[in-house]
């Protein structure tokens, strides 16, 4: 049983340091939800003093890792020294809208979920604001992960899932919890998993989060194909063939491509196509392509 003492939420920043670690720590401590605790799990020791320096509230919290063991490390570490019964994370490089844990935990509380994300604004490069994902996610959870790695359009952001959006309950989190093993699609991996044990998600189409599009050493804007295909290898089963060839041609063969690894990319693509893959997906995987080798002449 939940005590009052014991009602809250712990908020989980991974962090090596960047300077926008600044608005994220602003945007937790101005929200309107009553009991947080901040936990900043630096995964950089050389700018402890910085971090440090940053928290001054008897509610935050930092640990520090060892230097360099990714996000995924970061964040279950965080998790592994939260005390509420709620958890939510946010990258360094985002931030919240003030009323974002109070609207999603009363969401949350509605729907008696044991998960849930919002819609997220988008901060791109040249300073205009999109809200995504422009469709929104189906109401049957075993479907998710398809909406989740489909590339149906041209355009980016029909499905989002941003690490920055989630809330989860601390026995979901507890029995599935992030893989500290995984370079890339850390938050994917989780909710595909998630799904799996037919946990309930509810979504805020409210866009109670900001995303900086291609912040500096953001790991999501680095190509590696072979992590990306080493986790597609595990994740498979949870997919649909359209949605399997999808993510193929977007996150493996566009990245053999421009690595000149052209043998391996027809195989790769060969297989792909035979899965029936989105044209959409087909158009955007060598526009990036084209991008990149334009960008190196």
């Amino acid at each position: 049983m939940i005590t009052e003492a014991h009602k809250g939420i712990s908020v989980v920043i991974p962090t090596t340091g960047r300077a926008t670690l600044v608005q994220a720590i602003q945007s937790v401590r101005s929200q309107t939800y009553g009991k947080i605790e901040l936990i900043v799990v630096l995964d950089n020791p050389k700018l402890r003093s910085f971090v440090e320096n940053l928290l001054v509230l008897s509610s935050e919290i930092l640990l520090v890792t060892k230097g360099n063991e990714g996000g995924g490390v970061a964040r279950q570490i965080g998790t592994d020294k939260a005390q509420y019964p709620h958890i939510a994370y946010l990258d360094d490089d985002d931030f919240w809208d003030p009323d974002k844990l109070r609207l999603q935990h009363l969401a949350m509380t509605l729907a008696n979920s044991d998960w849930s994300f919002t819609a997220s604004n988008f901060l791109t490069r040249n300073g205009r604001v999109k809200v995504f994902p422009r469709e929104r996610p189906p109401s049957i959870t075993a479907s998710l992960p398809d909406y989740i790695a489909q590339r149906k359009s041209i355009l980016f952001g029909d499905s989002l899932v941003q690490s920055s959006s989630l809330m989860i309950k601390r026995e979901a989190i507890k029995e599935l919890p992030w893989n500290t093993n995984l370079l890339k699609h850390q938050d994917w991996d989780l909710v595909f998993r998630l799904c799996t044990r037919k946990f309930r998600f509810s979504f805020l189409a409210q866009p109670l989060v900001t995303v900086r599009q291609g912040s500096p050493s953001s790991v999501s804007s680095i190509s590696n194909w072979q992590a990306s295909l080493e986790w597609y290898e595990v994740v498979k089963k949870y997919l649909g063939k359209t949605a399997q060839a999808d993510f193929l041609l977007l996150h493996v063969v566009a990245p053999l491509i421009i690595e000149g690894r052209n043998a391996r990319a027809l195989r790769e693509l060969r297989f792909a196509i035979a899965l029936r893959p989105h044209l959409a997906a087909l158009i955007v995987s060598f526009a990036k392509v084209a991008s990149c080798l334009l960008r190196n002449r």
